[in-house]
C-alpha cells in the first residue's frame, strides 16, 4: 500500500513537471514564435521577430549587447540555443529579474544539473535512458559552465559550440525518453529536465499571474515580449548611442521616433540607456522627451548615478523628486542632497530639492531675517511677459520682449554669441477661445516635436526649430495657480531668430511700399514662400497659418525699395516662413485659424474636417493679396462670422453649421464681384495668382508646384 502511494506520488510530480512543460512551451508557441515567424515573413523581417520574441539578450548565456553587436553568427546561435534550451523557462526568469545582469541562478541550475546527472547515473546505472539522459545533464552543466566564462574571448566559436551542444543535449534527451517509454519508469522521467521542471513551475505560476492581471508578455505579432527590449533594432539602437555620443541630436531625435514606431516606449529607451551606462544620452532624453516614470524599468538608483557622474541636472529634475519622494525616500533624498548643495542649481530645481529635505528633518528651512521678500507673482490672466527678462528658460537668456500676439508671446532670447526666438503660449484660468486652441495646438506640437524639428531642418525657407519643451505636470500645475512654474518653466518653442523683421512689418513701410520696386519684391518674396509650402505639402504636412506676419527675413533688408530689393536677390537676407507649430499631418484634425487669411473650409475642418494642403494655397493667395493692396483678404463680416461659428460649437450650440453655410454663400459672392474688381490694377500674373488659389472650392486650387511655375 505504501509502495504504491509513493509511486502515485512520485506519477503525480511527474506529471506536474510535463505539463507544466508542455502548457508553457505551447503557450510559447503559439502566442509567441509562430506569429513572429507569419508577422517577420510577411514585412520582409524575419530575422528580427523571432529574435525579438525570443528575447535572446536574456538567453541562458548572459551576452552584453557588446558581444552581440552586429555579429548574424552570434545572434543566429542565440536563437537556437535559446529555443533548444526551453526560451520559455528563461523568458520567465528574465521577466521576473531572476538571471538580469548576472549568471548566478544559471550556474546554480548547472550544478544542480551536475550533481542530478551524477546521483541518477549512480543510482539508475542499468538503465539505458538513464545513464543517456544523465551523460546529457553532466555535459550540458560542464560546456554551459564553459561557454559563460569563455564567451567574450572570441563570441563565434563558443556561439557556434554551443549550438551543437544544445542540439545534442535535445537528440540525447530524445533517444532518453525512448528508453524510458521501452523500461516504463515513470521515476525516470523526471531524469530528462530536473532543473527545467522546476523552472517551468514557476513559469507557468507566473503566467497565471500575469493573465489574472490584464497584462501582455507575448503580443501578437512579434511585435514585443518585453517591450523594453532592444533586440529587435539593435542597428537603430546602437546608431542612437552613437549620435548621442557625438551630440548629433537631431539624427538622435530621428532614431527615437523609428524605435518609438516600432513598439518602443521612450520610457523603454531610456531605461535601456540607463542599463548600457550611456549616461550622457539617458540625460539627454530626460531634458528633451517627457517621461513617465511609472513605466521606467530600469533602477532609480542607476538614474542617479548617471545624473551624479555626468554632473548634469535634467531640467525635470524637480518632477523626477516629486515622484521619488512617492516611492523611494532614500533615493529622494540622495538626489535632492547633490541638486541643493550644488552652488550651480538655484531654480525650481533647487526649491524642490529643499523642500523634500526639510520634508524629511534632513535640513531645517530657517528665513533670513534680512532677506527680501519678492513681489508677489501676478495671474495669468494679468501676466506680464516682461517678467522673464533676465531670466534663463532652458538655457537661453531672455534679453527681450519681441512681441505678443492672440495666442503666444515672442522673447527674444541668448544662447552664449547666438539669439534666438522663444515662442511661449499664452495660458489663461478662463481661456478665450483662441488661448484654449492655443494651449490644445501646443499639446500637438509636443507630440509631433521630433517630426517638426526634422521637418524645419529639411529646407532652407522655413525657419528652424530647436527645442520644444513642455512638461504636463508642471502646466497642469500651473493652470491650477503654480505661477512661479509659468515663469520657470513654460511651454515653449525655440526658433531660429529672423533679425530682419517681418513682411507685415515692411507692408507697412510707406517708402518701399510705394516704390517702383514693390511688385519686385513680392515676386521674390511669395517664390520663397511658395517653395517652403512646396516643401512642406510633399513632406506629408500642412502649415494652416500662412500670412505677412509668418513671412521673416534673417537680416535688416535696407531703407529703400531698390535696397529691399538687392538684399534679397543678391542673398544677403533669407526669406523664410516661420511658425512651424501650427503645422499638422495631411488628414488630421485643424485646431488653428487665423480669419483673415484662411479659407472657410478650414475653420469648418476644425469642427469636422481634415487638414488639406489647398488651406494654405488659399492662405497663400490671401497674403499676396494683402502684400499688394495693405487690406486684409477677408472682408470683417466674414471674419465675424466664421469667428461666431467656431465660438458657437466651442460653447456647444448648434448653430455652428448654418453659420458657416451663411460665410460660404457671402464668400462666393465676394469672390465673383468685390475680389475680381479689386485686382483690376495689379499684374496679370498676380492677379490669376490670388484668383486661383483662393477659388471657393477647395478641389479648384491648384497645386504650389504650378503657382510657383507662375512667378
Amino acid at each position: 500500500m505504501s509502495s504504491s502511494s509513493s509511486d502515485d506520488r512520485v506519477a503525480f510530480s511527474a506529471f506536474i513537471a510535463v505539463f507544466s512543460f508542455i502548457y508553457t512551451t505551447f503557450y510559447y508557441i503559439v502566442s509567441g514564435f509562430l506569429p513572429a515567424i507569419v508577422s517577420g515573413s510577411i514585412r520582409g523581417d524575419l530575422f528580427n521577430n523571432v529574435l525579438n520574441v525570443v528575447n535572446t539578450t536574456n538567453s541562458p548565456i548572459i551576452y552584453s549587447s557588446s558581444v552581440v553587436n552586429n555579429n548574424e553568427i552570434v545572434r543566429l546561435s542565440l536563437i537556437v540555443y535559446a529555443i533548444f534550451e526551453n526560451p520559455v523557462s528563461v523568458l520567465n526568469l528574465s521577466i521576473l529579474q531572476l538571471i538580469r545582469g548576472n549568471s548566478f541562478l544559471l550556474q546554480l541550475g548547472g550544478l544542480v544539473n551536475l550533481i542530478s546527472g551524477w546521483i541518477f547515473a549512480y543510482l539508475y546505472r542499468r538503465s539505458k535512458g538513464v545513464l543517456i539522459s544523465s551523460i546529457s545533464l553532466i555535459s550540458n552543466s560542464i560546456i554551459q559552465a564553459f561557454i559563460v566564462s569563455n564567451i567574450s574571448s572570441d563570441p563565434t566559436f563558443y556561439s557556434l559550440f554551443s549550438i551543437s551542444e544544445a542540439l545534442l543535449f535535445v537528440i540525447r534527451q530524445v533517444i532518453a525518453g525512448i528508453e524510458f517509454y521501452r523500461e516504463n519508469k515513470v521515476k525516470a522521467m523526471l531524469v530528462s529536465f530536473p532543473f527545467f521542471s522546476l523552472l517551468n513551475i514557476i513559469g507557468f505560476g507566473w503566467l497565471v499571474f500575469d493573465a489574472s492581471n490584464g497584462s501582455q508578455t507575448y503580443s501578437i505579432g512579434g511585435q514585443s515580449s518585453v517591450s523594453s527590449s532592444m533586440t529587435q533594432n539593435y542597428d537603430v539602437y546602437n546608431a542612437l548611442i552613437q549620435a548621442l555620443r557625438n551630440r548629433n541630436y537631431a539624427a538622435a531625435r530621428m532614431y527615437i521616433s523609428e524605435l518609438e514606431a516600432n513598439g518602443f516606449a521612450i520610457e523603454n529607451i531610456f531605461s535601456q540607456l540607463v542599463d548600457d551606462g550611456e549616461c550622457g544620452g539617458a540625460i539627454w532624453v530626460m531634458n528633451n522627451y517627457t517621461l513617465d516614470y511609472k513605466k521606467i524599468t530600469c533602477n532609480f538608483s542607476s538614474i542617479i548615478d548617471c545624473i551624479i557622474n555626468t554632473g548634469r541636472v535634467p531640467k525635470s529634475a524637480d518632477s523626477f523628486l516629486e515622484f521619488l519622494d512617492k516611492i523611494s525616500v532614500n533615493n529622494a533624498i540622495r538626489l535632492a542632497k547633490y541638486i541643493y548643495y550644488n552652488p550651480k542649481i538655484r531654480d525650481n530645481r533647487r526649491d524642490k530639492a529643499e523642500e523634500i529635505l526639510v520634508k524629511h528633518s534632513i535640513i531645517q528651512k530657517i528665513p533670513s531675517p534680512s532677506s527680501i521678500q519678492p513681489s508677489p507673482l501676478p495671474s495669468l490672466d494679468k501676466w506680464d511677459a516682461n517678467l522673464w527678462v533676465g531670466k534663463e528658460v532652458y538655457g537661453y537668456t531672455v534679453e527681450s520682449v519681441l512681441g505678443m500676439g492672440g495666442t503666444s508671446y515672442v522673447l527674444l532670447a541668448r544662447s552664449g554669441n547666438d539669439y534666438y526666438a522663444i515662442k511661449i503660449p499664452i495660458l489663461s484660468y478662463s481661456p478665450t477661445q483662441a488661448t484654449r486652441v492655443s494651449k490644445l495646438t501646443f499639446e500637438d506640437i509636443y507630440k509631433e516635436s521630433s517630426n517638426l524639428q526634422r521637418l524645419s531642418e529639411g529646407s532652407g525657407n522655413v525657419v528652424r526649430i530647436f527645442g520644444i519643451f513642455l512638461d504636463m505636470n508642471l502646466l497642469k500645475r500651473i493652470e491650477t495657480g503654480e505661477v512661479k512654474y509659468y515663469l520657470s518653466n513654460p511651454p515653449a518653442i525655440v526658433m531660429e531668430y529672423m533679425g530682419g523683421g517681418s513682411l507685415s512689418g515692411l507692408i507697412n513701410e510707406d517708402v518701399i511700399f510705394f516704390s517702383s520696386r514693390w511688385v519686385d519684391i513680392l515676386r521674390v518674396v511669395f517664390f520663397k514662400v511658395g517653395k517652403a509650402l512646396d516643401y512642406l505639402h510633399k513632406s506629408g504636412y500642412v502649415h494652416l497659418d500662412v500670412k505677412p506676419q509668418n513671412v521673416f527675413f534673417s537680416r535688416p533688408l535696407g531703407r529703400t525699395g531698390e535696397e529691399v530689393y538687392n538684399s534679397l536677390i543678391n542673398g544677403n537676407a533669407e526669406v523664410k516662413l516661420g511658425d512651424l507649430g501650427s503645422a499638422k499631418r495631411v488628414g488630421e484634425r485643424v485646431t488653428q485659424y487665423t480669419a483673415q487669411y484662411c479659407s472657410i473650409d478650414q475653420v469648418k475642418a476644425i469642427i469636422l474636417g481634415k487638414a488639406d494642403p489647398s488651406m494654405d494655397v488659399f492662405s497663400f493667395g490671401a497674403s499676396l493679396y494683402t502684400a499688394l493692396t495693405r487690406r486684409s483678404f477677408n472682408p470683417p463680416e466674414l471674419v465675424k462670422l466664421m469667428d461666431d461659428a467656431l465660438d458657437d460649437y466651442m460653447r456647444n450650440g448648434s448653430r455652428f453649421l448654418n453659420i458657416l453655410k451663411e460665410a460660404e454663400e457671402k464668400y462666393m459672392r465676394y469672390y465673383s464681384g468685390g475680389l475680381i474688381a479689386s485686382l483690376s490694377a495689379y499684374p496679370d500674373n498676380f492677379r490669376k495668382v490670388i484668383l486661383l488659389t483662393t477659388n471657393p472650392d477647395p478641389s479648384k486650387r491648384p497645386r504650389m508646384d504650378y503657382i510657383i511655375s507662375i512667378f
